[in-house]
C-alpha cells in the first residue's frame, strides 16, 4: 500500500495547495523503479504544483549530485581553474542526466541540460511527468522556471548630456588616478549579462572583442563574443532595451572624443543577452547566460572554451523580494573557475531587508547606491537596497557603493544619455574597477575572494551615515546600509599592487628512499600576509607557480607520505625560488570487518570504500567481511550493498582497526497488473 499511499499524498498536497482533483492512473509514466522512493512530495515547489494543476508547463529538474569543484582552489592561473571547472562540470551533468535523459527522450519530451547547475529544464511537461521524475532517488528537487521584469530607468530628462571629459561618477571613485599609473583594465575582458548591447557604440566598439580591426571596427566576428539567450538577436548584437549598453559604457566606455565614460578603457568587453528587448527574462534565460560565461560558445551553440570566459560578469539585474536561491551554485561554479560576479543590490530602499536576489547571496560582490554630488565617500542614495539577507542573515549587504544617481553612459544607436539612477548604475564601478586590479597585478587575476577581500578593505566608510540603521557598525563598517563604505580605485589598485609583484616558486618532489618523482602531491604556497597559493606536481614531481613577492611557508603534502614544510622561504620580483622537498613514506595499516544488516544480522555481500584515499573499493565476502591496506590518518569510509541505505564513518587510522558496519534494509514496491487494467495489487515488503 505504501505507493498508493504516497500517490494520494502527493495529490492531497496538491488538492490542499490548489483545491485540485483528477482521476486516472498517475503510473504508467512511472521511470525504472530501481529508482523508486517512498515519499517525493517535498520534492515539489509550490508553484509548479500551481501551474500543472492548470496544465503544461516548464520546470526544471534539479539532480541530487552536484559536481565537487573543491580542487580548483590548488590551481594556481585562471585558464587552469576555467578548464577543470568547466571539464568537471560538464563530465557530472552527462554522467548523472544521462538515464534521466534516456527516459525522457522514451516520452518524446523536449528539454534543455543544463551543465552550470545539474539541472535539466523540462518543457511543457505534465503532473504525470513531474511526479514520475519526482520519483527518482538521483532528482533533489522540481522548481519552476521563474520570471522576472527590469525596472525602467528613473530618469532625469533635466540632467546635462553633453560630454565633460571624466565623467564626474568616474572621477569621484579615483579611476583616473589609476590610469596614470598605466592601469586602465588592459588585458582583462568584463561581461555584461543584461539587455544587450550596441557593439559599434563609438565608446565601445574598439574593446568589444568581436571587433577584428580596432579602432576602425569596420567588421566584427560575434563567436565567443556575444549570445542572446532569448533568441531575439542570434548573429548580430543589438540593444532593444538600452539597459545593458548604459551599463557595459560605465564599465569601460571611451570614444577618444570627450566621451570618458568608463572605469576600465583598456579592458575588452563581451555580452550575454539574458532579458528581452521589454526587459523580461527568467531563470532559463539567467542560467543560459552564467553557463556561457563560464564557457563561451560560438553561435551555433557549438565548441564552448573556457580560456575565452569573462574575468568579471556585471549583473545589473536582481528578482525582487530576494530569498530566491537559484543562482547560488552557478555563481560558485563560476567563481570556482576564477570569474567574478557583481551583483546590484536592488532599488527598493530605504527600507531594511528590500535586497533582490541574488544580490543577497554572501558569496557575490554586492554593489549599493550613492549620491557623488556631495563631497567623498557621497550620501546613501534613498533607493539603495538594503540588507540583511534572508538567505545569509549572519553577512552584511550590500558588500559596497558606487555612485548611482544621474550618471550619463552610452545608448544604442551611438549618443549619449545622462540622469539615470539605480543601482544598475552603481554596479558597473565595481565591474570596472576588478578590471583595474587585474591589470595592476595580473597574479590577483582569477583569485575571487583576495579581490573581493581588497575592496573591502578600501572602501571608504560613510562614516555617521545611519541610514535605516538595518545593523552593524556605523563607524568603519561593515553595516547593513552601506557595506565596508565607498570603493576607491586607486587605494584598491595600490593594494592589489602592495600584494606583490610576480616571482616564481618551482621544484621538484621526490621519494626520500628511493629518489623517485612523486606526482599529484599538492604544494601549498602559504604568503606572510595569508594570501595561498596551490600546485599540483606533475608526472616528474615538477611543479612551478606564479606567486606574489614576499616570504612563504611552503607545505608539500598528497597520499602516502608524511607532509614535509619549509619556513621562511623567499620570493623575490622577477627571479625563480626553488624548494625542493623529499617526502617520507607513511606507514600502511589494515583496516577490516565485516557488514551486516541492521535488522537480521546476516552478512551483507556489498563494497566498502575510502572516499578520500585513492584506495580501490572492495567487495565483500559471503561472510561479510572485507579487509583494506591504508595509509595513516584520518579516512572517510562507505558501506554499500543492494537493497540497502549505505552507511559512512571516519576512521583515524593509526595501526590495524576494526570497523563493521550494518546497514538499513531499503523498502521494495511490488506492482502486480491482475486484470490487465493497470497496477491495481501493490504489496510492499522488506528484503535482506
Amino acid at each position: 500500500m505504501k505507493y498508493f499511499q504516497r500517490i494520494f499524498s502527493v495529490l492531497l498536497v496538491a488538492g490542499m495547495l490548489l483545491g485540485w482533483t483528477t482521476s486516472g492512473s498517475m503510473l504508467a509514466s512511472t521511470p525504472p523503479s530501481t529508482n523508486l522512493q517512498v515519499d517525493s512530495t517535498t520534492k515539489f515547489e509550490p508553484l509548479v504544483l500551481s501551474q500543472l494543476n492548470s496544465g503544461k508547463a516548464d520546470f526544471f529538474v534539479t539532480m541530487a549530485e552536484q559536481a565537487d569543484l573543491s580542487r580548483a582552489d590548488q590551481l594556481q592561473t585562471k585558464e587552469e581553474k576555467g578548464a577543470y571547472v568547466f571539464q568537471t562540470l560538464v563530465a557530472t551533468a552527462d554522467r548523472t542526466q544521462a538515464d534521466l535523459r534516456a527516459y525522457l527522450d522514451s516520452q518524446s519530451v523536449k528539454y534543455t541540460s543544463f551543465y552550470i547547475v545539474n539541472t535539466i529544464l523540462v518543457k511543457a511537461g505534465t503532473l504525470n511527468l513531474a511526479m514520475a521524475i519526482a520519483d527518482r532517488k538521483d532528482v533533489s528537487k522540481i522548481t519552476g522556471n521563474h520570471t522576472y521584469q527590469l525596472d525602467k530607468p528613473m530618469i532625469d530628462p533635466k540632467a546635462p548630456n553633453a560630454p565633460t571629459g571624466i565623467e564626474p561618477n568616474i572621477a569621484f571613485v579615483n579611476a583616473p588616478a589609476v590610469w596614470a599609473l598605466g592601469y586602465t583594465g588592459q588585458g582583462t575582458v568584463v561581461a555584461g549579462n543584461d539587455t544587450g548591447l550596441d557593439e559599434t557604440h563609438p565608446a565601445i566598439k574598439a574593446r568589444y572583442r568581436g571587433c577584428v580591426d580596432p579602432p576602425t571596427c569596420t567588421s566584427y566576428d560575434n563567436n565567443y563574443n556575444w549570445w542572446d539567450a532569448t533568441g531575439t538577436y542570434p548573429n548580430d548584437p543589438w540593444d532593444g532595451f538600452g539597459h545593458g549598453t548604459h551599463t557595459t559604457g560605465t564599465m569601460m566606455g571611451d570614444d577618444g572624443a570627450g566621451n570618458q565614460i568608463g572605469m576600465a578603457p583598456g579592458a575588452q568587453t563581451v555580452h550575454c543577452k539574458n532579458m528581452t528587448d521589454s526587459g523580461s527574462g527568467s531563470d532559463d534565460t539567467f542560467l543560459t547566460c552564467f553557463e556561457w560565461d563560464l564557457a563561451p560558445w560560438n553561435l551555433a551553440h557549438a565548441n564552448p572554451r573556457p580560456d575565452m570566459a569573462p574575468d568579471a560578469i556585471n549583473n545589473s539585474w536582481g528578482y525582487w523580494g530576494g530569498g530566491q536561491n537559484q543562482f547560488r551554485t552557478a555563481i560558485n561554479n563560476l567563481q570556482a573557475g576564477g570569474i567574478l560576479v557583481e551583483v546590484s543590490a536592488g532599488n527598493e530602499g530605504s527600507a531594511c531587508s528590500t535586497l533582490r536576489s541574488p544580490g543577497d547571496y554572501w558569496e557575490v560582490l554586492t554593489t549599493g547606491s550613492v549620491n557623488h554630488v556631495p563631497a567623498y565617500p557621497g550620501t546613501i542614495t534613498g533607493f539603495s537596497s538594503r540588507g540583511p539577507s534572508s538567505l545569509d542573515p549572519g553577512q552584511y549587504f550590500p558588500d559596497i557603493m558606487a555612485p548611482g544617481e544621474n550618471i550619463r553612459s552610452s545608448v544604442p544607436g551611438g549618443g549619449y544619455e545622462g540622469g539615470w539612477s539605480g543601482t544598475s548604475m552603481a554596479g558597473p564601478h565595481a565591474t570596472g574597477l576588478i578590471g583595474l586590479m587585474w591589470s595592476a597585478n595580473p597574479s590577483l587575476r582569477g583569485r575571487v575572494a583576495e579581490t573581493i577581500q581588497i575592496i573591502h578593505d578600501t572602501a571608504v566608510p560613510l562614516t555617521g551615515q545611519g541610514g535605516s540603521n538595518c545593523g552593524g557598525d556605523y563607524t568603519t563598517g561593515p553595516n547593513n546600509d552601506w557595506g565596508f563604505g565607498t570603493i576607491d580605485a586607486l587605494a584598491a589598485v595600490q593594494e592589489a599592487i602592495a600584494m606583490g609583484g610576480a616571482g616564481k616558486l618551482n621544484g621538484t618532489v621526490t621519494d626520500s628512499v628511493s629518489g623517485d618523482p612523486i606526482e599529484n602531491v599538492n604544494v601549498k604556497a602559504v604568503h606572510e600576509a595569508g594570501f595561498t597559493w596551490n600546485k599540483l606536481t606533475d608526472p616528474a614531481g615538477y611543479y612551478t607557480m606564479t606567486v606574489a613577492v614576499g616570504t612563504y611557508t611552503v607545505t608539500a603534502t598528497t597520499y602516502g607520505y608524511t607532509p614535509q614544510e619549509f619556513t621562511g622561504i623567499d620570493v623575490i620580483t622577477d627571479s625563480v625560488t626553488t624548494q625542493n622537498f623529499e617526502l617520507v613514506a607513511a606507514p600502511t595499516y589494515t583496516v577490516s570487518g565485516h557488514v551486516y544488516d541492521s535488522v537480521t544480522g546476516d552478512p551483507l555481500q556489498g563494497t566498502v570504500q575510502f572516499t578520500n584515499a585513492p584506495v580501490a573499493p572492495v567487495n565483500t565476502d559471503p561472510n561479510g567481511f572485507y579487509s583494506l591496506t591504508v595509509a595513516e590518518g584520518t579516512w572517510h569510509m562507505l558501506a554499500i550493498a543492494p537493497s540497502h541505505s549505505g552507511q559512512e564513518v571516519d576512521v583515524q587510522v593509526s595501526g590495524n582497526l576494526t570497523q563493521n558496519f550494518t546497514l538499513d534494509p531499503l523498502p521494495c514496491i511490488l506492482l502486480v497488473d491482475d486484470d490487465q487494467d493497470g497496477p491495481d495489487v501493490r504489496t510492499s515488503y522488506t528484503t535482506a
